[in-house]
C-alpha cells in the first residue's frame, strides 16, 4: 500500500516504465508523478503496468514516449485493476501500436470518474489501435463518467485530430472534446462535446456533481 507520495524525476527504461511505478499490483492513491517518460513497452506517465492493482486520487502531469501499449497515466490496465478519480495531462509524444492519452488498454478492468489532456502523437507508419483516452478495451471492462481533451495525430499516416480510430466497448458516461479531436464512424463510443458545451456542467449529465465532481466556472 502507498499513499501520499510523489516522484519528481524523469524516466528513461525499457519495459514497465512509469513516472511513479513500473508495475502495480497493490493500491497506490492520493499520489503524483510529474517526470517525463520515456521506454518501449508499457509505458505510462504515473505506471507503466498495472495488474490486479488499484489507483485512487492519482495523477501524472509528464510527457510520455514509448512503442507498444503507452498511455498518459498507465501503460495498460489487467486482470481485475481498478483506476478511480485520477488523471493524466502531458502528451503522448512518439507512440505505434496500442497508445492513448489515458490508458492503451482495459482488460478485465474498471475506468471511472477520470480524465485525460494530453494529445497522441506518432510518425510511425506503423500505427493502429489509439485512442484520446482508451485504445482498446474488452467485454469484461468499464469505462464510466470521464472525459478526454486530446487528439490523435501522424502526418506519416495522414491522421489529423482524430478522437479514436476505432470502437471500444462498455463505455458509459464518456465525453470528449470534439474541438480537439474529430469522431469516425467505427468509434462512436463517446459522447461528443464541443470546447464551448464542456462549460455546461448539464451536459454531463452521467456525472455525480456534488460528489465525486465540482463544477467551477
Amino acid at each position: 500500500i502507498i499513499d501520499e507520495c510523489y516522484a519528481t524525476g524523469n524516466v528513461n527504461g525499457y519495459n514497465y516504465a512509469g513516472g511513479f511505478a513500473g508495475e502495480n499490483d497493490g493500491s497506490i492513491s492520493n499520489s503524483h508523478a510529474n517526470g517525463h517518460v520515456k521506454g518501449t513497452t508499457s509505458v505510462g506517465g504515473f505506471v507503466g503496468k498495472q495488474e490486479g492493482g488499484k489507483a485512487i486520487m492519482c495523477y501524472a502531469t509528464g510527457a510520455v514516449y514509448g512503442e507498444i501499449y503507452v498511455g498518459g497515466f498507465a501503460g495498460g490496465l489487467w486482470k481485475n485493476s481498478s483506476v478511480k478519480m485520477c488523471y493524466s495531462t502531458g502528451d503522448i509524444v512518439e507512440g505505434e501500436i496500442l497508445v492513448a492519452g489515458f490508458t492503451s488498454v482495459v482488460s478485465g478492468s474498471k475506468v471511472e470518474n477520470s480524465f485525460s489532456l494530453g494529445n497522441i502523437y506518432s510518425t510511425s507508419d506503423n500505427f493502429h489501435e489509439a485512442g484520446s483516452f482508451v485504445g482498446v478495451a474488452d467485454t469484461a471492462s468499464s469505462i464510466s463518467t470521464s472525459y478526454s481533451m486530446g487528439g490523435i495525430s501522424n502526418e506519416v499516416a495522414g491522421i489529423q485530430k482524430l478522437c479514436a480510430m476505432e470502437n471500444v466497448i462498455g463505455t458509459v458516461g464518456y465525453y470528449w472534446n470534439s474541438d480537439n479531436c474529430t469522431p469516425v464512424d467505427t468509434a462512436d463510443y463517446g459522447i461528443s462535446l464541443t470546447g464551448e458545451q464542456m462549460k455546461s456542467q448539464e451536459n454531463f449529465d452521467k456525472f455525480a456533481f456534488g460528489e465525486q465532481w465540482e463544477y467551477r466556472e
